[in-house]
């Protein structure tokens, strides 16, 4: 699976692609911002998607000074399934006043120990994103949230003490920050609103 993201949801146009095997665990997710990332991707990605993927590349600027993005697992399902739903729904920015907690994704309550998230605007309007593979990590980042409410940063903290995640690791957190970070941001807002739409109406 495979869509554009185009500059109704950001400043500039992106290439999502997501790949996965129903016969294999999996997923994986590029995020590309140039024709330049999009040939490098493709190196990796299902052959069969190269004709799709290259149509795509019009849309892109040549080359941009942001890395390719690729994200794999649990993680990049769940923003896989974001990112399609919200560019099929044709979704717009909402407005904001940084800043705000976005994202602040538990890992899974049982079973082997995994991986959070925290999708953050900071006080002058940066976005960031981040994959913590500890406790530490991410209690560190929380505890940086200088501009929010020490009792919302304290519930955070609690709440991270008792994920089903390593204490420390030795892999450093995964961060993302700018145009790419903006858009999960925006991925992550739109799925809560849309929850809470569906829990309110039905």
């Amino acid at each position: 699976m495979f869509f554009t993201i185009g500059p109704k949801l950001l400043n500039q146009p992106l290439v999502a692609h997501c790949e996965w095997d129903e016969k294999r665990p999996g997923t994986k997710l590029w995020i590309c911002s140039s024709q330049e990332q999009v040939r490098e991707m493709l190196q990796s990605s299902d052959p069969q998607q190269t004709q799709e993927l290259q149509a795509l590349c019009s849309e892109l600027p040549t080359a941009t000074p942001d890395t390719l993005v690729e994200i794999v697992g649990d993680v990049a399902s769940s923003l896989g399934a974001m990112l399609s739903a919200m560019a099929n729904a044709g979704a717009m920015i909402a407005a904001f006043s940084p800043p705000e907690l976005g994202g602040f994704w538990e890992p899974p309550s049982s079973g082997q120990r995994g991986e959070g998230v925290l999708i953050w605007a900071d006080e002058n309007g940066a976005f960031h994103f981040a994959i913590c593979r500890s406790k530490s990590q991410a209690a560190t980042i929380v505890r940086g949230f200088g501009w929010m409410d020490s009792r919302r940063r304290e519930d955070l903290l609690s709440k991270i003490s008792r994920w089903n995640c390593r204490e420390e690791s030795n892999v450093k957190a995964f961060h993302v920050d700018g145009k790419i970070a903006e858009l999960f941001y925006h991925a992550s807002i739109w799925s809560k609103v849309k929850s809470h739409q569906q829990r309110t109406y039905n």
